[in-house]
């Protein structure tokens, strides 16, 4: 049975099943879900808006709010239904079928018509709503975030609005609630509300305007602490699954209490587990009867009830692991708890797995649990009311045999100590993030005289402060509280100080009472409860021994690149820890937040963080800067302290950090370099090993632009691709030419003619794979949505295949000569018949034997991916998110191991040397033997003479493999020079120089080479710097200035291209004007970053320009179609009244010169600066019957006056003004020296 639970997106679920499933009180859901849909715009705090109706048909807003995705049953791929401009989806409820009701960000209710694809509105409330809900009477529900109410209107009547819940007014009141979010109406009509800043549920019956409080804070009933829960269902049993949003998790109750269900992930469908549910049969196995009366001890079921419940402890012992039921019947509204090892009335919270009641149930509580043998069980059972007493019997159902027992509660035995803290107590900081060392203390020693539980509590009533209470084993050091520390209590109203913990006669405790206020003096009262007496001891803290190591983290300090969890860097430092007695020590680091220790024994592996690290106990105050770890150490052991931060000393400042060891003796730190090359945490070392000669993939990967057309693509690109073509055609035609001309029989009598024509085909089928092989790699680098495994298979196949082709023909060129080298040697008795078999024979072979020489290619040719992380901004509900989207630069590369780079190196050597050594010798040989047997017959001519005729004739076979050989020589020259590729660095030390780069993408070659001399032991030049960042594609380029802009603003600019995209002449009677600031001196010059080519149009290519920055000159003018305005020079921050004061003489005057009386139709355009948007400006404006221009914010660049301030701040930059009086009259110069046209 597969069901979508809920949305197991934690961040703003909201998503309501009509359809209200049963489970079964054991159900489990598989946590590795299956991901459905993920938006690809998804950010990390934003959520998909979900509903399913009662045929499992599956509807989903979009994070962007514009388009609704439709799943019906086995669809595959959605349908779509695309938002109104004017509407952002917020929230949907589908009561029938194809009847979708939605919600808008703005306070309107639409309905979709699907027979017409229109939406229709409904109504529209004052507040904006938050989630939708419509009743079996047709009543639509709509939670108000901000309102703080949740309104219902009939959707049959007349649409008036009546409010259902909450007063208007923020509270924790019966009556009030606190941002409303989820809501759910069930068959009764009862509401339903995840109250989420009040970390609660509320029901609400019908016609009642107070609350019940069913789930989370200041719940009657024991239920569970939810943390701003953002979503409410019920189940066919009435049971609750909420989103507890903070938690990140999914919980719900049942007829076991609360739990929780599933953790966070994202938007995913979870399976049941099969044998979650399991069949009890319903054979009985134990029953117990009894009678609760007065006589009964009591307690208090929940924290908040007084101790008037009477109960009775029963003990269940099973002998096999299985599912059983535990029933109750009674005349009596009866509650039931299950513990499991120890139950103690005093704090009936802890050791509890199940817990149910309900007032006025004929079932009373039911349990199904699954039990375990060896286990102790506790069954408490107790009344729904306080005070009330009547019989009950229990009843378990199983396939084994159950024992209970009754077991009584020994009855407490009392220890009191009574104290008072003054202020000639000492003072400390308690172990709590945010304490400060101004909280008097008492320490005192228990001493148990029997081991078992205990429980200990303070504050008792009538005193007049709180207390809290911490407990420590062995020792307790006040300098470092944190070390020994066992249990705590500390101070919470909804929660008050106790604790229960099992003490033993062996172990030395110390308990440490402190208040929650600093400064704090008052009288209290411990009492411990147990079975037997404990006495106290007062006693002062330890001093322990100090040791401190002090280090300062900059550029010198060690670095490694990669984590296992994270793709962050990391500076670090290994410093051994000897300790020369047995004992705990607590080790603090102070200095950064981001710090990280971890202590090893023996020995610390960077390529295994978790290898022979140790366990000790972590206590980090992340906004307090210290990081404290308490562990046992033992003499004659070496530690190592791995201590990591994600400091940032290209910044230009180091850290200072300090370790401070506390413990019974001094222990001495020393340094440790690592001194250890080639290896980096996160991953095995790794050599990239290069080939002979470079690749395609080498020489294009760089220059090709991602998602662009080849129209678009560098230039050297289309060259490329010209001249690809142009090949191959001409390969074509001249391969046709010669297999024609080898149709003739004659040609092909003997070898000759047989390797020319194989030859002919050979060739044109490496020209082709060439062919093959460019478009290959340059369509693969420019279209990122190509799978995974079109690349790797054109990876280890084209290359492959394109080698075999050209080797293929060398050698068959090779054979051509070499025949004739054997035609001369043999002359007449030349064999043709033995020379064509032989032929044969080789073209068949030759290509079978290259094969095996290269069949490595394939294995170890790779994909290697790049990804380069984009970053954007986007806004949620109600916070602004970035996103980090990860595009891939995909190429293939050869990984060879050592041998096998020497096997393919030798290789390599004998296919490129072979068939040149072959030709030249047998163009030697022809032009010898024939020159000494015409010297034999012509001996008018010398031996000499002959030789230079027969190079006349024949020096194009030399000639031409010479030429081959020497277009090979640098890669020959490269191959034996380096037979392995050394690059200055390894690709994960490319990946550091990467990390370091994007930090800070305006660092020049010189600074990031200084960086990196500075934290690693190889040393590079800037031009080193600069040739590794060109080969992996980052160049410098000029920024981009562009405004900040948010998903809002960006939605009102296409709004406003929209409703002014047909305006031609229109545009004539705009009156453009901004204010520009300029700066007399440090003008602002360009600034270079680093990028891919194809990152253009990313965040870090643009330098932010917030609006209304400020300068040293600050002008306002105006223009309009072909007619320049006025240009005012104005000083001070520009607010309404300074605003209005600049235009009140200027506007008015252009608008009369520019404009005719008749002309009622133009209009002043200004942007959404504060000083433009006052209501002082407003007025004036309005006094004036000047007409305004909806503009939407943050759109300089559609101003066109901004050309204008571009062209005049270019021009100051070349003019160079000294003063500011230089600077105006230069603004006057240039503004009188342009025209619009």
């Amino acid at each position: 049975m597969n069901v979508v639970f809920l949305l197991i997106f934690i961040s703003k679920i909201s998503a309501v099943f009509l359809n209200e499933p049963k489970f079964c009180p054991t159900v489990k859901w598989n946590e590795p879900a299956i991901t459905f849909f993920q938006d690809k715009n998804r950010g990390s705090n934003h959520a998909i808006e979900i509903f399913i109706d009662i045929d499992n048909t599956i509807y989903a807003i979009n994070t962007g709010g514009d388009q609704i995705l439709v799943w019906r049953k086995h669809d595959t791929f959605p349908m779509t239904i695309h938002d109104q401009d004017w509407c952002i989806f917020s929230s949907i409820f589908v009561p029938k079928i194809n009847e979708i009701y939605i919600s808008c960000w703005r306070s309107e209710i639409i309905r979709w018509i699907p027979s017409t694809n229109t939406f229709v509105n409904i109504t529209t409330f004052e507040s904006q709503g938050y989630q939708l809900f419509i009743d079996i009477n047709n009543y639509l529900y709509c939670s108000m975030l901000y309102a703080d109410t949740v309104e219902k209107i009939w959707l049959d009547s007349g649409m008036e609005i009546t409010v259902v819940a909450g007063t208007g007014r923020a509270g924790s009141a019966p009556n009030e609630l606190n941002e409303p979010m989820g809501i759910f109406v069930d068959t009764n009509l009862d509401l339903y509300v995840a109250d989420s800043e009040n970390n609660r549920i509320q029901l609400f019956p019908l016609n009642e305007k107070n609350g019940i409080t069913v789930a989370g804070q200041n719940s009657a009933d024991i239920t569970i602490e939810l943390s701003s829960p953002r979503a409410i269902i019920l189940d066919a049993d009435k049971y609750l699954f909420i989103a507890d949003f903070t938690n990140d998790r999914i919980v719900g109750s049942g007829p076991n209490g609360f739990r929780c269900l599933v953790g966070y992930l994202i938007l995913m469908e979870t399976c049941l587990l099969k044998d979650s549910c399991s069949n009890v049969p319903p054979t009985i196995q134990a029953i117990h009867s009894s009678i609760l009366t007065d006589n009964h001890p009591t307690f208090s079921r929940t924290k908040l009830h007084p101790s008037n419940y009477h109960y009775e402890a029963i003990e269940l012992v099973v002998n096999k692991n299985d599912f059983y039921i535990l029933t109750a019947n009674s005349s009596v509204d009866l509650y039931g708890h299950v513990y499991k090892h120890h139950f103690d009335r005093l704090t009936p919270m802890q050791n509890l797995i199940a817990w149910h009641g309900k007032c006025c149930n004929k079932d009373q509580f039911k349990f199904t649990l699954e039990l375990l043998k060896n286990e102790t069980y506790i069954l408490v059972v107790t009344t729904y009311n306080p005070n009330i007493t009547g019989p009950f019997s229990i009843t378990i159902f199983g396939s084994n045999q159950v024992h209970l027992e009754n077991i009584s509660i020994e009855p407490s035995v009392e220890s009191i100590y009574i104290s008072a803290l003054t202020e000639d107590h000492e003072k400390y900081s308690p172990p709590v993030c945010g304490r400060h060392s101004k909280y008097y203390y008492e320490a005192i020693q228990i001493n148990v005289n029997e081991s078992g539980f205990y429980t200990i509590l303070s504050s008792i009533e009538g005193m007049d402060m709180d207390t809290s209470i911490f407990i420590y084993e062995y020792e307790f050091y006040s300098l470092f509280p944190d070390g020994y520390l066992e249990h705590q209590d500390i101070c919470d109203i909804y929660d008050p100080a106790g604790i229960t913990i099992k003490l033993q006669t062996n172990i030395r405790y110390i308990m440490v009472v402190t208040t929650c206020s600093p400064d704090t003096t008052g009288e209290f009262v411990i009492k411990v409860l147990g079975r037997n007496n404990v006495s106290f001891q007062r006693i002062n803290a330890s001093s322990p021994a100090y040791s401190n190591y002090s280090l300062v983290f900059t550029t010198n300090n060690q670095i490694f690149i990669k984590d296992n969890r994270t793709d962050r860097c990391f500076f670090y430092e290994t410093i051994r820890l000897i300790v020369l007695v047995d004992g705990y020590y607590t080790l603090s680091i102070k200095g950064t937040a981001s710090l990280v220790l971890n202590v090893y024994k023996d020995h610390f592996d960077r390529r295994n963080l978790y290898k022979n690290l140790i366990s000790s106990k972590s206590h980090v105050c992340l906004q307090y800067t210290y990081n404290k770890h308490t562990g046992h150490f033992r003499r004659g052991s070496t530690y190592i302290l791995f201590v990591k931060g994600e400091v940032s000393p290209w910044f230009g400042f180091a850290h200072a950090l300090s370790i401070d060891v506390y413990g019974p003796t001094n222990v001495i730190l020393e340094r440790i370099n690592d001194n250890s090359v080639g290896c980096n945490v996160g991953g095995p070392c790794e050599t990239r090993r290069k080939p002979i000669g470079i690749n395609l993939d080498d020489i294009l990967r760089s220059q090709v632009k991602q998602s662009m057309t080849i129209n678009d693509q560098p230039f050297v690109i289309k060259i490329g691709g010209v001249l690809s073509i142009i090949m191959f055609v001409a390969a074509l035609a001249n391969s046709i030419c010669s297999i024609l001309t080898l149709q003739n029989a004659n040609l092909r009598k003997i070898g000759c003619g047989l390797y020319l024509l194989a030859s002919s085909i050979t060739s044109l089928l490496t020209i082709t794979m060439f062919t093959i092989k460019f478009w290959f790699v340059v369509v693969t680098n420019m279209t990122r949505s190509i799978g995974h495994s079109i690349p790797e298979g054109g990876c280890k196949s084209i290359e492959t295949l394109l080698k075999l082709f050209f080797y293929w023909d060398a050698w068959l060129n090779a054979c051509v000569a070499t025949e004739r080298a054997m035609n001369v040697y043999k002359g007449i008795h030349f064999n043709q018949k033995k020379s064509k078999r032989f032929a044969r024979w080789i073209i068949v072979i030759l290509p079978i034997l290259i094969m095996a020489t290269i069949i490595h290619e394939p294995i170890y040719r790779k994909i290697h991916k790049h990804n380069e992380e984009k970053h954007s901004t986007r806004r949620t509900r109600l916070i602004y998110v970035e996103e980090f989207a990860k595009p891939k630069d995909i190429w293939c590369y050869p990984s060879y191991s050592p041998a096998v780079e020497d096997y393919n190196t030798t290789i390599s050597f004998i296919h490129l040397l072979g068939p040149f050594i072959a030709n030249l010798f047998s163009a030697l040989f022809i032009i010898i033997s024939s020159a000494r047997r015409r010297a034999g017959v012509q001996r008018q001519q010398t031996y000499r003479e002959h030789i230079r005729g027969q190079w006349a004739e024949h020096k194009q076979l030399v000639i031409s493999p010479a030429i081959l050989l020497l277009l090979s020589t640098p890669r020959l020259i490269l191959s034996l020079l380096v037979k392995v590729e050394k690059k200055a660095t390894t690709e994960a030390e490319d990946r550091y120089l990467l990390k370091i780069m994007k930090e800070d993408r305006t660092k020049s070659s010189q600074k990031l080479a200084a960086e990196w001399n500075s934290s690693n032991g190889k040393q590079l030049c800037a031009s080193t710097v600069r040739r590794r960042l060109i080969n992996m594609g980052y160049k410098c380029y000029t920024t981009k200035r562009k405004p900040l802009r948010t998903p809002d603003q960006i939605k009102q600019r296409l709004k406003f291209a929209k409703d002014h995209k047909h305006w031609l002449k229109e545009w004539q009677n705009i009156i453009w004007s901004d204010e520009a600031h300029f700066e007399v001196v440090n003008r602002k010059n360009r600034t270079l970053v680093r990028r891919l080519q194809s990152e253009s149009n990313e965040p870090f290519n643009f330098v932010p320009r917030v609006q209304g920055g400020g300068g040293s000159g600050s002008v306002w003018g105006c223009m309009s179609g072909g007619a320049r305005g006025p240009i005012v020079v104005y000083t001070g921050r520009l607010n309404g009244p300074a605003y209005v004061k600049v235009i009140e003489e200027a506007l008015p005057m252009f608008i009369e010169n520019t404009f005719d009386a008749s002309n009622n139709n133009w209009a002043y355009m200004h942007d959404n600066a504060p000083a433009h948007r006052s209501k002082y400006t407003a007025d004036w404006f309005e006094n004036n019957h000047i007409n305004i221009l909806e503009w939407p914010s943050n759109s300089p660049d559609m101003n066109p006056i901004e050309n204008v301030w571009d062209y005049m701040d270019k021009e100051l930059r070349k003019l160079k003004p000294t003063n500011v009086a230089q600077l105006q009259e230069m603004l006057g110069k240039l503004w009188r020296g342009f025209t619009p046209i």
